[in-house]
């Protein structure tokens, strides 16, 4: 008798979190956290989550020493030079932009403002097999599997392929420049 897999059934709920790192009463750096929680039973869920987990543990270290020891120094050297000082921004985004037939695809966004400096960021996409936790590769959506990243460059014009990830009007391919095109899949 054939064992029947089940997909597990996922629950992801945005949250968002906001804080502030100081120096002597004066805000520094401002954060904006925003990742959906995973929720579901089964070892992929579970290594779904884990990894976002990590993500997560990951920024806000960055966040706390590096970023907030520039800040301070930023912040000190201004002052000293009786200058404004204008508090420094991060944030982490991430969306579930498809999440159907064993698929969970989530667009993260990455952004950093250092004062007075323009803001430098990055987006990206994971696209996952939800009962086994295991990232997708792009390849595996092309009509042929010997085309792969030729095919979606060939489609969209773009030169190299960074990152993509899945939406309900297909696959999102994102390049070096952060430049997006949208390929419909049949």
């Amino acid at each position: 008798m054939k064992k029947q897999h089940r997909t597990p059934q996922l629950t992801t709920e945005q949250g968002t979190e906001q804080w502030e790192l100081t120096l002597q009463d004066r805000v520094v750096v401002r954060c904006t956290f925003c990742l959906p929680q995973i929720t579901a039973e089964g070892r992929g869920p579970e290594r779904i989550a884990r990894h976002y987990r990590r993500l997560e543990q990951h920024w806000r270290n960055y966040i706390q020493k590096e970023l907030y020891l520039y800040a301070c120094l930023d912040c000190a050297d201004r002052m000293a030079a009786g200058r404004a000082f204008r508090p420094w921004q991060a944030r982490l985004k991430g969306e579930v932009r498809y999440c159907r037939g064993g698929l969970l695809s989530l667009r993260l966004e990455w952004s950093e403002c250092r004062g007075y400096r323009p803001a430098v960021g990055a987006v990206w996409g994971d696209c996952w097999l939800v009962e086994e936790g295991a990232l997708c590769k792009l390849g595996s959506f092309a009509p042929h599997r010997r085309l792969k990243k030729r095919y979606f460059c060939k489609t969209t014009g773009l030169k190299e392929i960074l990152e993509y990830y899945l939406a309900e009007d297909g696959i999102h391919i994102v390049d070096k420049c952060g430049r997006e095109c949208a390929v419909q899949i049949g």
